[in-house]
């Protein structure tokens, strides 16, 4: 007869961990038998998980994970999204005087070893603004972060004070000392940036040394020499800040006992003005799945600065609904039929407004060609894509 209790497991969710603990510091193993979180049962043998049971049939249901707290981390949440294809859209609600949080997807919905990452992030009120290089590439590069923050003030929530729009780089340093084995930045303010055991990467070698000590100079002594030369051009560091991992059992997040290091840049951050605002803010982010087979997405969020107070609700796999739009050219009124397919964000389905995702398939794979359109059979509307987001609607075509 099966019973309900605590357990723990080493991993990010129950199916790709190795073993089931009783206590949450991972050192006492639970006993054989079999273990299930609802959805996927294991069964333990010798400490060690044997076998692994996945319901194959279970359908999606829509789920939300939420975090108030004042404790800097990843949270991670592995997500079920049972069968099925279609566009898997988030949206993500930030409270207005929370600080930064970074949010990312990632996905392997094929089985196979390959991670597809997501981070496209539109806002309800503000839209986008793209940065080509990093921030919104479409999927992104190198797996990073995107970043929605407080710019009172120029400042990144108070937690980087060289960090904002146009500012300097608080997790990168140009400055070495072969002599004395240090990293100095002159130009951004390590201190209370940079914590002792964060790693310094040299981003031409890649050598890594760990910080053992920050003097009052904001200069950073290393355990290790990996510097190259101390004339320029000097090499480019950068600082990997070394974060606790919290795990969402279904209800709230747990310690992982696992530390994680993320590597932060200023030109991974797109930030709101949120002096201004009075209610929570809310972003929108679309994850295509493509094949039919019973898949977990991996919804990682960063609270690089405290307090933080977020929310993300997660939908099923849904085919996106067709609308029928026009050649690209003007705005001109014409009728010549296409279509394209809309992820709502002030929008309805079928009916795309400004901000809304457009693609060219039902699943959200192919952002939809830039391009000045008019959307057949709606009174001449027409909308002006710009890197898959309606950046303008205007009230008719001419």
């Amino acid at each position: 007869m099966s019973s309900r209790s605590t357990f723990y497991f080493n991993g990010n969710s129950i199916i790709s961990s190795s073993a089931i603990y009783t206590d949450s510091t991972l050192t006492t193993i639970a006993p054989d038998g079999f273990y299930s979180d609802g959805n996927n049962s294991v069964k333990q043998e010798g400490g060690v998980t044997v076998e692994i049971y996945t319901c194959e049939t279970c359908g999606c249901l829509a789920q939300s994970v939420n975090e108030n707290s004042s404790a800097s981390g990843v949270y991670k949440s592995d997500l079920v999204l049972g069968q099925g294809t279609g566009a898997v859209t988030l949206k993500i609600t930030v409270n207005a005087t929370s600080a930064p949080i970074g949010f990312r997807a990632l996905e392997s919905f094929n089985n196979t070893s390959t991670q597809n990452i997501y981070n496209r992030i539109v806002n309800f009120s503000d839209g986008i603004t793209d940065d080509p290089t990093y921030s919104f590439t479409y999927p992104p590069q190198l797996g990073r972060f995107v970043h929605i923050g407080n710019s009172q003030s120029g400042v990144l929530g108070g937690c980087c004070s060289a960090l904002g729009p146009g500012g300097a780089d608080c997790f990168t340093g140009t400055s070495t000392s072969l002599a004395t084995n240090k990293l100095i930045d002159s130009t951004a303010n390590f201190s209370g940036n940079v914590t002792i055991g964060d790693i310094v990467i040299n981003n031409t070698t890649n050598a890594t040394a760990i910080v053992t000590v920050i003097d009052s100079n904001t200069q950073l002594t290393l355990d290790a020499n990996i510097f190259t030369n101390d004339v320029a051009p000097l090499d480019l560091y950068t600082i990997q800040k070394i974060y606790d991992v919290y795990d969402w059992d279904g209800n709230c997040f747990i310690d992982s006992s696992i530390n994680e290091g993320q590597a932060l840049y200023h030109n991974d951050v797109f930030l709101i003005e949120y002096a201004t605002k009075t209610t929570p803010e809310e972003w929108y982010m679309v994850v295509p799945k493509t094949v039919s087979n019973r898949a977990t997405l991996t919804l990682e969020a960063l609270a690089s600065c405290t307090p933080n107070n977020w929310e993300v609700e997660v939908g099923c796999p849904t085919a996106l609904t067709p609308f029928a739009i026009s050649d690209a050219g003007n705005t001109t009124c014409r009728e010549v039929g296409f279509t394209a397919y809309s992820a709502p964000v002030t929008g309805t389905a079928g009916a795309p407004g400004l901000w809304d995702f457009v693609f060219s398939d039902s699943n959200g794979l192919t952002p939809y060609p830039d391009g000045t359109y008019v959307i057949i059979n709606s009174t001449g509307k027409y909308i002006t894509i710009t890197n898959g987001v309606i950046t303008f609607l205007g009230a008719t075509c001419a």
